[in-house]
């Protein structure tokens, strides 16, 4: 089958280096190992590093062929400047579909908005089945930068991306998403009922093999930061914004740590266009700020830590949510220690594989990373049961094997004359 994964946002097989596939990646990589054509449509400008990447708009890549969309620049993920970005890739999109030959199944991700609103128009033209996969819960989130009484002004503003949500949910072959509470999100935004074809697939992981060199290069810069093999670590990987971090606690934990437990670090990989602030911040407490770093880097600090730390504020669309990190961190063998209650809390006590400790309680999550490295019987017990979990419900083969297959099966129901019908 030829496919077309229309995903912007995440790391491209392009441009050397050592980029970390994430859903549609690793959706891309095995669908081509399946034999499938895969077309993968993503932007130029890197979200992560706001810059425009170079060269040519065409990428044959172990994911498939990398289409780039042009879209302007811009420097902060609130403004006008990244709405202006998406209405412009979308338009891209149109112009540059019209052109290549018509896939057999279409996989959008869902936001952006735009996006994704013209590949269901694209769909709708052209008689191919579209699958939404809803990643976030976009436009309702965007309210959230608004103080409470700004809330109505704020929904007239947005009645436009509020529309296009609607209509993209209506006129969506399936929609699968990444938990329940997304998936019910989406059938309510669409007016629709869940058919046999709609589904759950969580966020996964794949764990990499880099090479020896690369290896040493990432252990040789860890040791350029300070870190020794004494050290007791917790680290974190992701976007620094104190939108969806409760960077304040760790901050403040690091106080008592330093005190406690002298030996411990807290290593804060990532940025957000404030790293040097939080730096200042960080002078004289445990706590190391290294920037974006890639994978091998990734895979080197988690061999070198003992928890995984996930500060997430209690945010309405993160409690019901099970973020990518926490899977990394369960992948490497990581207990994980984090403040965010719901799905990802009820998972980290029942399978006894982290902590949860309260948000905004410096104090809890001091005891709770002091536990950890200073009892080894429930570092070695917890991150046995890290790992049979990350086997068990969150590995790459497990949930994008099933992804696929649910997939194909759509593509071949909608050639039949009964197409709503649940494939069996």
């Amino acid at each position: 089958m030829r496919i077309w994964l229309i995903t912007v946002g995440e790391p491209l097989p392009i441009g050397g280096g050592s980029p970390r596939l994430m859903r549609a990646g690793m959706l891309g990589r095995r669908l081509r190992e399946a034999g499938h054509e895969v077309v993968w449509w993503s932007s130029r400008f890197d979200y992560a590093a706001k810059v425009q990447r170079k060269g040519p708009g065409y990428h044959d890549t172990e994911a498939g062929r990398v289409i780039l969309l042009d879209g302007t620049s811009y420097s902060r993920n609130v403004s006008l400047a990244r709405l202006r970005n998406h209405r412009q890739i979308a338009k891209h999109f149109t112009l540059l579909a019209a052109g290549q030959s018509r896939p057999d199944l279409i996989i959008a991700s869902y936001p952006t908005i735009e996006l994704a609103q013209a590949a269901v128009a694209y769909g709708r033209r052209q008689n191919v089945p579209v699958i939404i996969d809803v990643r976030d819960l976009w436009p309702d989130i965007f309210l959230d930068i608004l103080p409470t009484w700004a809330h109505g002004g704020g929904r007239v503003a947005l009645a436009p991306l509020y529309r296009a949500k609607r209509n993209v949910m209506r006129d969506a072959t399936a929609i699968f998403a990444a938990n329940e509470d997304f998936l019910k999100w989406a059938l309510a935004a669409g007016e629709r009922t869940r058919s046999g074809l709609d589904g759950v697939y969580p966020l996964a992981y794949e764990r990499a093999n880099y090479s020896r060199a690369a290896i040493e290069r990432a252990e040789a810069g860890w040791v350029e930061f300070g870190l020794r093999k004494e050290h007791k670590i917790a680290c974190f990987f992701g976007n620094l914004s104190t939108q969806i971090l409760d960077l304040n606690t760790v901050f403040e934990a690091a106080r008592y740590l330093k005190v406690e437990c002298p030996t411990a670090r807290i290593v804060l990989c990532g940025d957000n266009g404030q790293l040097e602030r939080l730096r200042k911040l960080a002078v004289d407490l445990p706590v190391v700020l290294p920037g974006w770093v890639d994978g091998p880097q990734i895979q080197t600090l988690m061999a070198r830590s003992v928890v995984g730390l996930l500060p997430y504020r209690n945010r309405w669309d993160f409690v019901g949510h099970m973020p990518n990190k926490p899977i990394e961190y369960l992948a490497g063998g990581l207990p994980v220690v984090s403040g965010l209650a719901g799905s990802l809390g009820e998972l980290l006590v029942k399978e006894r594989c982290g902590l949860v400790y309260e948000e905004g309680d410096p104090r809890a999550l001091a005891d709770a990373l002091i536990r950890f490295f200073e009892k080894s019987g429930v570092s070695t017990n917890m991150s046995k049961n890290a790992v049979e979990v990350f086997e068990t419900r969150f590995s790459a083969d497990v949930v994008y094997n099933s992804y696929i297959e649910a997939s194909k099966r759509i593509a071949i129901a909608m050639r039949q004359p009964d197409a709503g019908a649940a494939p069996e």
